[in-house]
């Protein structure tokens, strides 16, 4: 799948905001929220001995993704 394939598939999911502004702000807001919690993940397994959960960071990862698709369009 192409980047511009999954924009379009994440597009479908997409609840449509009223103005351009609010909807990079979503966006941008949801980026910084998402990869946080990667960062967040990280810090834990680094810093405080956690054990690093791949698949919860895969999912973050994946959100960092929806909203990095979401916020280009």
């Amino acid at each position: 799948m192409t980047i511009n394939e999954y924009q379009q598939l994440a597009l479908r999911t997409e609840s449509y905001m009223n103005n351009d502004l609010d909807r990079i702000l979503q966006g941008v807001m949801g980026l910084a929220g998402e990869s946080g919690e990667c960062v967040d993940l990280m810090k834990k397994h680094i810093f405080q001995g956690h054990s690093l959960d791949m698949e919860h960071l895969m999912k973050e990862l994946g959100d960092v993704a929806w909203y990095l698709a979401i916020t280009a369009d």
